[in-house]
């Protein structure tokens, strides 16, 4: 019964010198996004101590935590970003110069989430975008800066699915497609009626 007990404990051990510390650093999960409150640091961009390092934003060699603004040279606010931990995270907002939004996108861990909004300087829709986990998912659809519908395509997890359609200025058709199990049908603003994917 000891030799039992010695030789489990041996296979214990040799199992936790075997575990490497990126096998443990898999195991640990990002803070709920819900959870995660930005520190009140405000850096107004460009700044020396910033810099980019691949997707994550630095500052003074750091992952970043706090919020980034922009101004214009009148002093008026051009934007406002989020950071967690190097990442964009929350709501990033801008402004044109008179102080009308510009646009609204929303990320949690650098991904881009939810709906994303943007506006013409004279108040007019310019975009809507709907996203899951940083991939299209949903209705995309774009404005001229008339007012006029430029395009509204229509997404699955990042892949075109469904209805997809595109216009001139002028109301003609540009596009009119549609997307089945990966492959386009119809007038794809090239060759009517061709799949563009076996080209």
């Amino acid at each position: 019964m000891m030799r039992y007990d010695l030789w489990m404990s041996i296979c214990f051990v040799c199992c936790l010198a075997c575990s490497t510390p990126e096998d443990q650093t898999q195991t640990q999960q990002l803070p709920s996004a819900s959870r995660i409150e930005i520190p009140e640091i405000h850096v107004f961009f460009p700044d020396s101590s910033l810099t980019r390092e691949g997707p994550l934003m630095l500052r003074n060699g750091e992952p970043f935590s706090g919020y980034l603004f922009q101004t214009y040279i009148s002093g008026q606010q051009k934007s406002k970003h989020p950071y967690f931990q190097g990442r964009k995270h929350g709501t990033s907002l801008a402004w044109y110069p008179d102080g009308t939004p510009e646009f609204e996108r929303k990320y949690e861990h650098g991904k881009k989430t939810d709906v994303h909004l943007g506006w013409w300087p004279d108040g007019q829709k310019k975009f809507e975008f709907h996203f899951v986990k940083g991939e299209h998912h949903g209705a995309a659809i774009e404005w001229y800066a008339s007012g006029k519908l430029y395009k509204e395509f229509h997404y699955e997890f990042g892949q075109e699915s469904g209805s997809q359609k595109m216009w001139e200025e002028d109301g003609q058709i540009r596009a009119n497609y549609v997307v089945r199990n990966g492959r386009q049908y119809g007038l794809t603003g090239a060759k009517p009626c061709v799949s563009v994917m076996e080209e």
